[in-house]
């Protein structure tokens, strides 16, 4: 191309055909960018409020360019004003010029380095770009450097300068390498480069700075950028001896990112599981020989050239000073790959190439209640969707993850804990989970079930998966005696309130606990309250009370603090010291280290028959009831499934239990929260239970109509299509559903 007549001279300037992105189709950098360039650089500089900084880096940018002004290299400069305060503007009209081929200023309103960036860069005319901010400083031969480093090196390729020297209230320096040494997964979880570079201006037809600010909650467009770089296919190259000056300074715009977002980058290509893979085999697969020496401040002191460099910009400002630098550190983007950018690799391998449509996230599995109650779910979603593909992510480590092989068919079973060759800290397994989130497309919806983990992930990262169908198991918040006094340790209420507007739906296996949420939360925050009864099969031989009584009663439950064993032994002691012929045999295994089955020794009047697999391996004939004695819960399983068999139960009112619970099927008892009272409310439902047995064949009859009607499987079937709007569903099943609303239907 002709250079503009208007500078003066005539120079050609070639376009050269672009090479492939990756595993892109083959790209022509004139598809990209069909102007033709009438400069071979174009300078961006963004600027906000550096006016007391305007003049020097002015100052240094125009040496830089007089400098390259022999080589007959063209340049231009495009400022952009982006919510600039008025001395910044008037000193931008108001500068001359005259050593730049041309000026062009531009005023925005982003509010963000990005897309001020993109502002300035999408009316540049140069072949080549070139970044810069307002407070920046360049070495006199940082342009020469950068440029010939460009356009000796293949076409795809974007130039980084091989120092950057801090100052102000930081001093160091920087040392950069390129991709020869530089291991991609360090672009996981740190950015090992710089936002000072130079590239061709075709790439930015393809890739553009994100839309990074406070609001959105990301930081580092520089970062983001340069990923997004190298997962295309670009090359990473370095202008040796090519120094830029960063300011280290309160307010500026990377400071106020850093303390008002959580730092992480927006999604990118590079972190897409098959990409990644393919970009850092190498790093985890082969042995690297690469060794860099430390380096140090007397290695920059003694670079030939460098003093030279530092002393002209020393002149133009004076805190850039080797005086001060000598007495501070230096170091370099050599490094290992962190534990966390093995352990994402590790579980890109799990799930490169899969199409989940579903994801749940668990702190573990064991057989359980819950664990029933979810499987029941996705069992339904299963049938509705031909596409349907599970992964569950487990977060917490436990010995043995039971029931994995009750899954449908396709799940994939990703435990965190097995990740990476060391155990992570929680931040780390949060930020993988997010990244795995963020970057299988198929993904629809998200179930979570309450832990650490969850609560902890959710509260950080739910902005950031706003766009998916988010939904959030709660069944019963944790309840503890203090002082004769129950105390609810809300964490789950806690988490819905503060976040419950982002979710889509909370699912419960009972109604009563929403009404918390409605009155304390208020239905304007709160999400779908969606009620879904377990489904609870009737079993073909139901308990025969039309017997005389054993009187043997049943406790079948996990040996846990929540629980109460301690009550039951209670209630055994007292049914002994009244003299009444009554035993209570418990069955149940251990869960925490703190408790386990030695909580019935020596109990009078109470037996241990070990763990169960499954309410149905009971000898349910030898029982005449179920005494359940749980601290808190939602729905229990075991109460629907003796409520099943006709088995009369008695319990206190905590959580769901008196939505089947009632005067009809069994014995509801008022909690307490002295044990002492309530075992005596247990031993005088007891007494009741025998003095009039034939009443308990009605209480029986009645749990099993009631199980019968609310839990069967075609009422649980229609009511999940309901709630997820799933295809099969009659006209009667699909419920209109409004926010905050109970929905039990």
């Amino acid at each position: 191309m002709e250079r503009n007549s208007e500078f003066g001279g005539n120079r050609k300037i070639g376009l050269v055909r672009g090479e492939e992105f990756g595993a892109k189709p083959r790209v022509n950098s004139r598809e990209f960018h069909s102007d033709i360039p009438q400069f071979d650089i174009s300078i961006i500089l963004t600027t906000h409020n550096e006016a007391r900084y305007l003049s020097r880096t002015l100052q240094s940018i125009g040496e830089a360019v007089t400098y390259i002004r022999p080589f007959d290299v063209t340049v231009e400069i495009v400022v952009v004003l982006d919510n600039a305060d008025t001395q910044t503007s008037k000193l931008i009209h108001t500068h001359d010029y005259q050593c730049f081929d041309a000026n062009q200023i531009i005023e925005t309103h982003h509010g963000a380095p990005g897309l001020s960036r993109n502002s300035g860069i999408s009316i540049s005319r140069g072949e080549y770009i070139l970044t810069l901010d307002g407070d920046d400083l360049i070495g006199f031969d940082f342009l020469m450097r950068m440029y010939f480093t460009a356009t000796s090196s293949p076409r795809k390729t974007i130039v980084f300068p091989e120092f950057c020297m801090g100052f102000g209230e930081i001093c160091y320096v920087y040392q950069i390498f390129g991709k020869n040494l530089i291991r991609n997964s360090l672009l996981f979880d740190t950015h090992p480069y710089v936002a000072r570079i130079l590239f061709p201006r075709f790439l930015f037809d393809h890739i553009q700075n994100a839309d990074i600010s406070v609001a959105n909650g990301y930081a580092h467009e520089d970062w983001h950028f340069n990923s997004q770089c190298i997962a295309y296919g670009f090359d990473i190259v370095i202008a040796s001896d090519a120094v830029f000056f960063y300011r280290e300074r309160k307010g500026s715009m990377r400071r106020l990112f850093e303390s008002q977002t959580t730092g992480l980058i927006p999604p990118s290509p590079f972190f897409n599981p098959q990409t990644y893979l393919r970009l850092t085999w190498a790093d985890f697969t082969t042995e690297s020989h690469n060794v860099v020496p430390p380096f140090t401040v007397r290695d920059f002191l003694e670079r030939p050239g460098i003093p030279d460099v530092v002393h002209h910009a020393n002149q133009i400002e004076p805190f850039v000073s080797l005086g001060i630098l000598k007495y501070q550190h230096a170091f370099s983007n050599f490094r290992e790959p962190s534990s966390a950018a093995r352990a994402y690799f590790d579980a890109c391998k799990f799930v490169a190439g899969e199409k989940f449509t579903e994801v749940l996230i668990v702190p573990f599995f064991v057989r359980g209640g819950a664990e029933k109650y979810i499987l029941s779910l996705l069992d339904v979603i299963q049938k509705s969707d031909p596409n349907f593909q599970l992964l569950v992510i487990s977060a917490h480590p436990h010995a043995k993850h039971e029931w994995v092989d009750k899954f449908p068919s396709g799940t994939v079973y990703l435990d965190l804990q097995t990740l990476g060759t060391s155990q992570l800290p929680l931040e780390n397994l949060e930020e993988i989970t997010l990244r795995l989130l963020q970057h299988i497309p198929t993904i629809n919806r998200i179930f979570f079930k309450n832990c650490e983990f969850v609560d902890s992930f959710l509260r950080k990262y739910i902005r950031y998966i706003a766009h998916l169908d988010l939904n959030y198991f709660h069944f019963s918040d944790p309840r503890v005696e203090v002082g004769g006094y129950m105390f609810t340790n809300g964490q789950s209420f806690d988490l819905v309130s503060e976040i419950g507007s982002n979710l889509n739906r909370v699912i419960s296996d009972h109604k009563t606990c929403f009404t918390a949420f409605e009155s304390l939360i208020g239905s304007a925050q709160s999400p779908d309250l969606e009620v879904l009864y377990n489904v609870c099969e009737l079993p073909e031989m139901p308990l025969r009370l039309q017997r005389e009584p054993t009187k043997k009663l049943l406790w079948a439950a996990r040996i846990s603090e929540e629980k109460r064993p301690m009550l039951v032994r209670k209630i055994a002691q007292k049914l002994s010291d009244l003299g009444m012929d009554i035993c209570i045999e418990a069955y149940g295994s251990p869960t925490y280290v703190s408790m386990n089955s030695e909580v019935f020794d020596g109990a009078i009047g109470l037996n241990y028959r070990g763990p169960f697999n499954g309410f149905s391996t009971l000898p349910i004939d030898n029982y005449d009831a179920l005494v359940y004695t749980t601290a808190y819960d939602g729905l229990p399983n075991v109460v629907l499934e003796a409520l099943a068999f006709g088995m009369p139960v008695i319990a206190p009112d905590v959580g769901g239990i008196s939505e089947v619970v009632t005067a009809d099927t069994g014995f509801l008892l008022q909690d307490a929260a002295s044990e002492e009272v309530l075992a005596n409310s247990f031993v005088e439902a007891i007494e009741v239970l025998y003095d009039d047995w034939s009443a308990a064949v009605t209480r029986g009859n009645a749990g099993r109509n009631l199980i019968a009607e609310q839990h069967s499987a075609q009422r649980h079937e229609a009511r999940v299509k309901a709630i997820f709007s799933l295809p099969s569903v009659s006209d009667n099943d699909n419920l209109h559903i409004s926010s905050g609303a109970i929905n039990a239907n």
